[in-house]
């Protein structure tokens, strides 16, 4: 599939006036990289069909009523913004990936956004967090944050994450891996998530692990989301990833990147 467009690329060539026939003009470089990205998907899923050439959906879903029911998601436990979780669940439509992971899960906010745009074509959202205040703690230093989550009811977070998800009716896009990071890891193959979603825990040693152990299972060309890009103790992580991807979107406290697709080696044929 071709390389979806830069965001800031697509908004100069569309100030300049400049026509192209792989990147759309628009006033939204983000929209227009939705828009290119959804074509090129769902014209790969057409090519690749042995019935009609068109894709088993004619159109995109109806975003404007999806994005209501992700309004209702921020009642949920958590602190994914409503421009975050639309803009989640936009790229979920656009990539349309059958495997998406979220590191890190807590009420759901992220997730179950996510999972409402997969439940349109049939794509499986895993929720990997252990619901621990260990684990939200490991690496973590004594101060502020250990004094917050020790006042947290992680049980009536996860309780409630569960009615949410029978609320918002995607129990059946979701899996729920209720465990270590380090013990899921072992149910993906490399290359099979399409979408990693990291919100797990803030800490120097462990937002790295998730980094170079996650990230060989994302396939070529897919993405990951990295969650509180501001923090301090993510810094170096936020280094690595940035030397091994391409940015697509960067907010103050999140960012989008893609996997970059291995260039095609030239070889020179076999002699007859």
């Amino acid at each position: 599939m071709p390389c979806p467009p830069d965001p800031s690329r697509v908004l100069r060539v569309a100030r300049q006036g400049v026509e192209h026939d792989v990147v759309p003009l628009s006033s939204n470089p983000w929209k227009s990289f939705l828009s290119f990205l959804y074509r090129q998907t769902v014209g790969a899923t057409a090519r690749r069909s042995r019935g009609p050439t068109r894709p088993e959906h004619h159109g995109p879903p109806d975003v404007n009523l999806l994005h209501e029911s992700i309004r209702a998601t921020q009642s949920l436990d958590g602190w994914c913004s409503l421009e975050k979780a639309q803009a989640l669940a936009d790229l979920v439509l656009a990539a349309r990936p059958a495997c998406i992971v979220e590191i890190g899960v807590f009420g759901g906010r992220s997730l179950i956004p996510m999972a409402l745009a997969a439940r349109t074509y049939g794509g499986r959202v895993h929720g990997v967090d252990p619901w621990s205040k260990e684990a939200a703690l490991e690496g973590e230093p004594d101060g502020e944050n250990r004094d917050w989550w020790s006042q947290i009811d992680i049980e009536g977070v996860y309780d409630r994450f569960l009615i949410g998800v029978r609320r918002f009716g995607v129990q059946d896009t979701v899996r729920v891996h209720r465990a270590p990071d380090t013990t899921a890891i072992r149910e993906f193959a490399a290359g099979q998530i399409g979408i990693l979603h990291v919100d797990g825990n803030h800490s120097a040693e462990v937002s790295r692990r998730y980094i170079e152990q996650w990230g060989p299972k994302i396939t070529a060309g897919g993405y990951l989301i990295m969650d509180d890009i501001d923090w301090r103790s993510q810094a170096e992580t936020i280094k690595l990833i940035e030397s091994m991807y391409e940015p697509v979107r960067r907010d103050k406290s999140w960012a989008i990147y893609r996997k970059p697709v291995p260039a095609v080696e030239s070889r020179p044929p076999a002699a007859a």
